[in-house]
């Protein structure tokens, strides 16, 4: 179950290791079998009993539909599996009416998706992209099964079994894209079916997954087939042992649904989920304390019993942040992001439609920009390619900024503490809107930082006194901030002017407690700074930023060529000397990967990290003439301030700033992004640096 198909049977049996041992943990004993293979552990669970008490039942080839209704039945008591808002019908709904064999498009004025219309959802594999139209809702087929039905259709089998589940089940009414969404329009009633999706599936009674073919023309396994039963048992020193089917993970390894693109948030914002595999049937909902139920009788979990937080973890693979309390809605994001691009696409521009759904359910409707949510975009412009080597580029077109630009896993550009260590950004977006108006990107996260940062207004501060953001600082802000402090407990220098004290703080790493209620009182929060700034810069809050204000002649240019795809922004640039030389136990600890480029200073001190976003990304750094990496070749960005480290030395754990690798193309006003990283801020403020109105495309 775990072997890949193109995967040597050898080599894996080479790296593959067997291990039983009892597990009593939570006051439950369970015989485990432990399977360790590819650098990962599956367990396998063993029932023991006394062998003369009444065997449990063995899987029957075909589902047990009565167990099933209960399953759902329990669910419908959870309170995280009732859908809190109900949707509206979004334009040209369609539903498979399975009693009449009809698509039904008329609905009541005022009805709700989940509330007065109920229905199922089919979530399955399509196979060949060149697989036959025939039995797909057509503009030439469309009145005849509105009106009188499917007739003679000759349905796949994925989608009549999935009909059979919902008689069984006394569910009526059936969504499957290939008969409710018209698969030759390329209008606008299939552009709002894409971006309803997420309210789609949400409001499923639940959604039937065909986790156990390759093909809609394979049969959901179990409903008009029966399925191959491997379960055996024996006796061993009087105790009768039984093998249980493995974890649903494990199952999945093999499973082709389990490595489409358009099938992963089809789970996840599902609250119901049938999982159909070839071995049983699972059940999974958004309860926190049962979340899985199965056919399989070896389980010992019982419904209410505790999770661990490490549990926790892996049973939410399929699901939104409901288990992860400590999770932020960002890194929720991130987790979602990564898992889908591990997958494929038959067509590779359906990257953005297949995730729009997550996204928009994740965000609660806030716009999305190209795959990046705008509430997050300071935060999610720092993504890069986790796996090495670096993926290619996409050869459809998405701007530079989008993760979906690249073919490859993607992530924030350092590990999770620092994604929490995100202070706030240095700079504002803009972009056109549909009638062409210049419009201000509101990211929350650039003004709202994580709680447990308590100094933020203070790294934004010291970045504002030493010139990192337009305009400059205003004369009553600068006595304050110029005022002589009284000594507090990290130095015994008397009578500092505050900023000096700040930055001591910042450059030492240390925690001032006096000097940050100081701030306190002054700027209560980061928004407090961000006032300041912006009434320097003559314009409110949320006010277009100033650069559309007498903008200078190169700037209004700029401004008349943007596009949608384009974001607009005044930031400061800054030119670096690059470095690739490490040593053998840097190139050990980091497993050999070469995609790092340093930044270095005129001293050949490192003082910054790049990843290039994608091959030919690092070829344009790297790959230059061997003269280019002597002198300051690679133009950055500032765009956002971030605490370092909290556990490394001391030089790691200073403030740095966020930075885009970017490069202009020959002939275009716009800048690409080609890389991600950062620079210490102190090394950052001792750089030339230049502000400049950047189209980033």
């Amino acid at each position: 179950m775990s072997k890949k198909p193109e995967e040597d049977e050898n080599n894996m049996k080479a790296s593959t290791g067997l291990r039983c041992f009892l597990d009593q943990s939570y006051g439950i004993g369970r015989l485990t079998l432990r399977l360790l293979a590819h650098k990962k552990s599956h367990d396998v669970e063993i029932m023991y009993r006394k062998a003369s008490e009444r065997p449990k039942p063995i899987i029957e080839g075909r589902i047990n539909w009565r167990t099933v209704q209960q399953w759902i039945h329990e669910c419908t008591q959870h309170p995280k599996c009732t859908k809190s808002e109900l949707s509206p019908i979004p334009q040209g709904f369609r539903l498979l009416d399975v009693n009449n064999r009809k698509l039904i498009s008329d609905f009541q004025p005022g009805s709700k998706l989940g509330g007065n219309i109920k229905f199922v959802a089919l979530s399955y594999v399509w196979g060949k992209p060149d697989i036959s139209s025939n039995d797909a809702l057509l503009s030439s087929n469309k009145h005849e099964l509105t009106t009188n039905g499917l007739g003679k259709m000759n349905l796949p089998k994925a989608i009549e079994d999935a009909i059979t589940v919902c008689q069984q089940l006394d569910q009526r009414f059936l969504w499957v894209d290939r008969l409710c969404i018209q698969q030759d329009d390329d209008g606008l009633e299939k552009r709002t079916q894409i971006n309803a999706m997420g309210d789609i599936y949400s409001s499923t009674e639940f959604t039937i997954i065909h986790a156990s073919g390759t093909s809609m023309e394979d049969p959901i396994s179990g409903v008009s087939t029966t399925r191959e039963v491997f379960q055996s048992k024996m006796v061993v020193c009087g105790l009768e042992l039984m093998s249980g089917y493995p974890d649903l993970k494990v199952i999945m390894l093999q499973s082709k649904w389990n490595e489409r693109g358009w099938t992963y948030q089809e789970a996840v914002l599902s609250r119901r989920k049938l999982i159909f595999t070839p071995f049983e049937l699972w059940f999974e909902c958004n309860d926190e304390y049962g979340p899985y139920k199965r056919e399989e009788q070896c389980t010992r979990r019982r419904d209410g019993m505790f999770i661990s937080p490490y549990e926790k973890s892996q049973l939410g693979q399929y699901r939104l942040n409901s288990f992860a309390e400590d999770m932020t809605r960002f890194e929720d994001f991130v987790r979602h992001v990564e898992s889908y691009m591990a997958r494929s696409l038959t067509y590779q521009s359906d990257i953005l439609d297949a995730f729009v759904g997550i996204l928009t359910t994740l965000y609660e409707g806030n716009r999305g920009i190209y795959g990046l949510p705008e509430v997050d975009l300071d935060r999610a412009l720092l993504w890069h390619c986790e796996n090495n080597p670096i993926k290619k580029m996409n050869t459809i077109s998405v701007p530079s900024r989008s993760w979906a630009s690249v073919n490859g896993a993607s992530t924030t550009p350092m590990p999770w503490w620092r994604d929490r260590g995100f202070l706030g950004t240095l700079i504002q977006w803009s972009c056109k809107d549909q009638n062409g108006e210049l419009k201000t990107v509101r990211s929350e996260n650039g003004l709202h930082p994580q709680r447990s940062d308590r100094n933020a207004q203070g790294h934004l501060l010291v970045a504002w006194w030493e010139g990192c953001i337009e305009p400059e600082v205003p004369e009553d802000v600068k006595q304050e901030l110029q005022k002589p402090s009284a000594a507090c407990k990290s130095t015994d220098q008397a009578q500092l002017p505050f900023i000096t004290r700040v930055w001591g703080h910042l450059q030492e790493a240390e925690s001032c407690a006096i000097c940050e209620t100081q701030i306190a009182q002054r700027w209560p929060c980061l928004e407090d700074v961000w006032k300041d700034i912006q009434k320097a810069r003559n314009s409110g809050l949320w006010e277009t930023q100033y650069l559309t204000i007498n903008p200078q002649k190169q700037d209004q240019l700029l401004i008349e060529k943007l596009n949608p795809e384009v974001l607009l922004t005044r930031a400061q640039i800054a030119c670096f000397k690059l470095s690739m030389i490490e040593s053998t136990t840097e190139r050990k600890r980091r497993g050999g990967d070469d995609s790092k480029i340093y930044l270095v200073d005129s001293w050949r001190q490192r003082i910054g990290i790049i990843w290039p976003a994608y091959v030919d990304a690092r070829r344009e750094v790297v790959d230059a003439e061997p003269e280019a990496l002597q002198v300051d070749s690679l133009q950055c960005m500032g765009v956002s301030l971030a605490r370092n480290d909290p556990i490394s030395s001391k030089r790691s754990k200073q403030p740095v700033v966020n930075v885009l690798a970017i490069r202009h193309e020959e002939g275009s006003p716009f800048a690409r992004r080609i890389g991600v990283g950062y620079v210490y801020l102190a090394d950052w403020i001792k750089v030339d640096r230049t502000f400049k109105t950047i189209g980033l495309e």
